[in-house]
């Protein structure tokens, strides 16, 4: 389980959720101060977050790859094996 946050934190956490569309469901009640939520809109929310950091993670995932393709590709170049740095040998025949 995730630590637990203060309430300061978990209010700006929430609103920032809210202001996102990702927010919880809530129901308010007329002359009450207290916020109900649903079982049914908690596993929602969970489900919606769970499919969003599965985007983020899969973003990050490839912007890796790429970075990792660039790096090994870089290093290839600058080989001296590769075919870019070879010297070119010339036939004395193919004249």
């Amino acid at each position: 389980m995730n630590a637990p946050i203060s309430v300061r934190d978990w209010g700006n956490f929430a609103r920032h959720q809210r202001f996102n569309g990702y927010g919880l469901k809530k129901r308010e009640f007329p002359g009450l101060t207290f916020i109900s939520i649903t079982p049914e809109a908690r596993a929602a929310w969970h489900k919606r977050l769970a499919k969003l950091n599965a985007n983020k993670e899969a973003a990050l995932e490839e912007r890796r790859r790429h970075a990792l393709k660039q790096r090994v590709g870089l290093a290839a170049a600058r080989s001296p094996m590769h075919v870019a740095n070879k010297k070119k040998h010339r036939r004395a025949d193919k004249r």
